[in-house]
């Protein structure tokens, strides 16, 4: 597919990449084969699909929690998009996306936005995040929004739950954005 001509893409491709100051970025653990992930309901925790098992990430953090090798994604699990959680998640269901579908919410209940912009589809993306009220589809308002990352091929990216984290999940990293949760 060829690159477009569209303003609002060409200005996004300008964009500089830094995140917002109420976000920070948190290094997050970086493996092979990443196939998908999914977000407790209730908490900052990351459940990631590897290759290699499952591993828990705390989002606040970026710290691995757990890890489980030997953690098998059945084929079930692959096409309900579920997963069976480990360590503190253990006896939960969580709701998973990347390489066989499903989806992170795209918005907090606080208003931030992300939007996946394609340049080139499928292969080059910008993902840019609008605060509260913005769009970046609206030419007077995306000078205000933040373009996190350029990336090829994403897994999955959006929020937690609880609005509080955000990530973007790629074959082999994992990057992870977390803010305070603002008065």
């Amino acid at each position: 597919m060829a690159e477009t001509d569209d303003p609002t893409h060409d200005w996004v491709r300008r964009m500089p990449i830094a995140a917002p100051s109420a976000w920070r970025d948190v290094a997050g653990p970086s493996l092979r084969g990443l196939r998908g992930v999914g977000f407790d309901l209730d908490s900052e925790l990351l459940l990631v699909e590897w290759a290699s098992g499952k591993s828990l990430v705390d989002c606040a953090t970026g710290q691995r929690v757990a890890h489980d090798p030997d953690a098998a994604i059945t084929p079930e699990e692959e096409v309900r998009l579920e997963s069976h959680g480990i360590g503190p998640l253990a006896g939960k269901i969580v709701r998973v996306c990347g390489l066989f579908g499903g989806g992170l919410p795209l918005m907090t209940l606080d208003g931030w936005t992300v939007e996946l912009v394609h340049h080139h589809w499928p292969y080059l993306a910008s993902v840019v995040l609008a605060p509260r009220g913005l769009s970046i589809w609206e030419p007077t308002q995306i000078r205000h929004c933040f373009k996190l990352a350029e990336t090829e091929a994403p897994r999955a990216c959006g929020f937690s739950h609880t609005g509080q984290s955000f990530v973007l999940a790629r074959g082999h990293v994992l990057q992870i954005w977390t803010r305070a949760w603002e008065a």
